[in-house]
């Protein structure tokens, strides 16, 4: 039974690719740079949540024993290095200057530092993450993040200024999330969390056009579905018109996969993928 299930999941898979490539061929040329733009965004963000969450199980605790997420893209080049002291700690993941193929499929290279104040799960214990010449697949990250908590499982998170450069463009945007806990939050693992997100950001993306994206259904993570979102949509609006839905829970299913629909100014949903899954 499971396997002809993932059999009609491959066919629909397949159909759902080619009907949206086909459909993306169709684009008037606004609307598919729209597209684009919107794509290379969508997956730098993605990016940043799963640096958020697989760095949280480096917090210092109270002797606590935390079960570290291993999923953090780690590969043969990449190095981890502590430094600081009992007030402030500082893990730096060094991916080298040349592309390092990591075990999520994806090349990168710089610099994450990460600033860790405080004690987990302390209201007021602040963690703050620097992108530091990070490349993630040929996408240049500049920018800083800070989350603190502010009790009742909730996390403050502010994105202080972010600057994304790809093929000659470049994209900058800030913003403000609340992070919440629904499940797993009091077990020492982080592999039973599931999370919830909204929240908005704002700035200029890579083709020069302020915009503004909020999340207008809350996002939400299941730990056991890392490093992706299984329900929520966000909605993106820019000074041109131009109206972007991106649903994570296009089939109603909440189905752990890395597809998600986009709407453009009310047209009919294209199926994308946002990251590779895992080989």
């Amino acid at each position: 039974m499971k396997s002809t299930s993932l059999f009609l999941w491959s066919i629909a898979l397949f159909t759902f690719s080619f009907l949206s490539c086909k459909k993306e061929n169709s684009l008037n040329e606004n609307d598919a740079e729209s597209l684009l733009s919107q794509k290379q965004m969508e997956f730098v963000q993605s990016e940043i949540e799963d640096v958020e969450e697989y760095t949280e199980s480096e917090m210092p605790t109270n002797g606590l024993t935390v079960e570290r997420l291993d999923s953090l893209p780690d590969g043969p080049c990449v190095s981890r290095t502590w430094s600081g002291d009992s007030l402030q700690r500082i893990l730096t993941i060094d991916y080298g200057t040349s592309p390092c193929l990591c075990l999520d499929s994806i090349f990168r290279s710089g610099k994450i530092r990460i600033v860790f104040e405080g004690k987990r799960h302390v209201v007021g214990a602040t963690k703050t993450i620097y992108f530091l010449d990070y490349n993630v697949d040929n996408r240049l990250l500049n920018g800083k993040v800070e989350t603190v908590y502010i009790g009742n499982a909730v996390f403050k998170r502010k994105i202080v200024e972010m600057k994304l450069q790809i093929e000659g463009r470049t994209a900058s945007w800030k913003g403000e999330e609340t992070i919440k806990i629904l499940e797993g939050f009091e077990t020492p693992s982080r592999l039973d969390n599931v999370k919830s997100v909204i929240g908005r950001t704002w700035g200029v993306n890579l083709n020069g056009i302020n915009y503004q994206r909020e999340i207008v259904q809350e996002l939400i993570r299941n730990n056991d579905c890392s490093p992706f979102f299984i329900d929520g949509k966000i909605e993106t609006k820019n000074e041109n018109g131009h109206l972007v839905l991106l649903n994570f829970n296009p089939f109603n299913d909440r189905y752990c996969d890395n597809l998600a629909s986009i709407s453009i100014n009310g047209n009919e949903p294209q199926i994308i993928a946002i990251k590779h899954r895992l080989r």
